[in-house]
C-alpha cells in the first residue's frame, strides 16, 4: 500500500528553501522534497530524483525516509524491483518506531515477500502498527484472528481489531464489527449496536453491507401476540420491518416507536392500508407516550 501518495505535506516551506536546505544536507528536507517530486507538488514529477533525495536522507537515519526507499524497492519505483532490500529498508524504519513501516515490514513477513515467511514476526510488525493507531493493521489482524488459517482462531481478539480499524472509518471494519455484534462472536451480542455499524458500512457502499441492510429493512408481517408480547394497542398483525422484530426480540419487549415508524413507511408506498396505517400508528404513539418508552438511537 502506498502510503507515500495520501500524506500531506507537513514541511510547508517554500519550494525553493525546501530545495536549498536538502541540496545542504538537510535529511528532513530531502525527505519532503522527494514526496514532492514524486507527487509533482510545486515542482515536475521525477520519480529518479524523488528516491534519490530521500535514500540521502535514510542514510542519515531518516524514519520517513527509509520507508520511502523500502516502498520504492518493494514497488520497483524507480528503481528496479528489489523486495529484499525494501526488507532492508522497512525494518530500520519500523524499529525507530515509524508505523508505516511497521505496517509494510509486517505484510511483507505475511507474504514472504523479500523474507522468508514468518507469521510470528507478522503479527508482530502488525502488532506495533496497530498499536499506533494503523487502521490498516487491525483492519488486517482483525481478519487474520477471525480467518484462523495463519494464526489460532481468536474471535475475541478479531473484534478488538475490527472496532478499533471501524472507529477510524473502514467499511469493511464496520461490517464485520457489526457482524460481530450480531452474532455473538467474541463479544456479548447486542443487535443494537450491529445495526448501527451495519448502517456505517452500508451508507460507504460496502457491499455485504447493503445487501444485508437491504434484507433486514425488508417488511414483515409482525403479531405481537403470536410472537408471544401479550397485549398490544393494536389487535391486528402490522407490517414492520425485520430489524423491528430482530430488536424487539433481543430487548423483550414491544418497541412502539419502531412500530410506529415502520407502519408509517410501509403506508408511503401502499397507500390502500393507509386508513387502517394511520389507526394502528395512533395507537401506538399513545401507549408509547403513556408508558414513557425512549426513542431507540439508531432511529432518531
Amino acid at each position: 500500500m502506498n502510503k507515500h501518495r495520501h500524506k500531506g505535506i507537513e514541511n510547508q516551506l517554500p519550494v525553493n528553501e525546501l530545495l536549498a536546505r536538502a541540496h545542504k544536507g538537510d535529511a528532513d528536507s530531502q525527505y519532503w522534497a522527494g514526496v514532492r517530486y514524486l507527487r509533482a507538488e510545486g515542482v515536475a514529477e521525477d520519480a529518479g530524483e524523488a528516491f534519490r533525495l530521500c535514500q540521502a536522507a535514510a542514510v542519515q537515519g531518516h524514519a520517513r525516509a527509509q520507508a520511502f526507499v523500502g516502498y520504492c524497492y518493494s514497488r520497483g519505483v524507480a528503481v528496479p524491483l528489489r523486495p529484499r532490500l525494501a526488507v532492508q529498508w522497512y525494518r530500520r524504519s519500523a524499529r525507530q518506531g515509524y508505523v508505516s513501516a511497521e505496517y509494510s515490514l509486517g505484510t511483507l513477513y505475511l507474504h514472504g515477500k523479500g523474507v522468508k515467511k514468518n507469521i510470528r514476526l507478522a503479527v508482530r510488525w502488525l502488532d506495533r502498527a496497530a498499536a499506533q493507531g494503523d487502521a490498516d493493521a487491525q483492519l488486517l489482524l482483525g481478519r487474520l484472528y477471525h480467518a484462523g488459517d495463519e494464526v489460532v482462531r481468536d474471535d475475541c481478539r478479531a473484534f478488538r481489531y475490527f472496532r478499533a480499524a471501524a472507529e477510524h472509518g473502514k467499511a469493511e471494519a464496520e461490517y464485520m464489527t457489526a457482524e460481530a455484534l450480531f452474532h455473538g462472536e467474541g463479544v456479548d451480542p447486542d443487535p443494537l449496536t450491529s445495526f448501527v455499524w451495519l448502517d456505517r458500512a452500508a451508507a460507504k457502499g460496502f457491499e455485504a453491507a447493503v445487501e444485508i441492510r437491504e434484507r433486514f429493512d425488508g417488511f414483515v408481517s409482525f403479531d405481537p401476540a403470536r410472537e408471544g408480547f401479550g397485549p398490544s394497542p393494536v389487535d391486528n398483525p402490522v407490517p414492520v420491518r425485520l430489524r423491528t422484530v430482530v430488536t424487539m426480540k433481543f430487548l423483550g419487549r414491544l418497541c412502539l416507536h419502531l412500530m410506529a415508524r415502520d407502519i408509517h413507511d410501509y403506508i408511503g408506498t401502499h397507500t390502500e392500508d393507509a386508513d387502517a396505517g394511520y389507526r394502528d400508528i395512533a395507537r401506538l404513539l399513545e401507549a408509547a407516550r403513556r408508558s414513557g418508552e425512549p426513542v431507540l438511537p439508531f432511529v432518531a
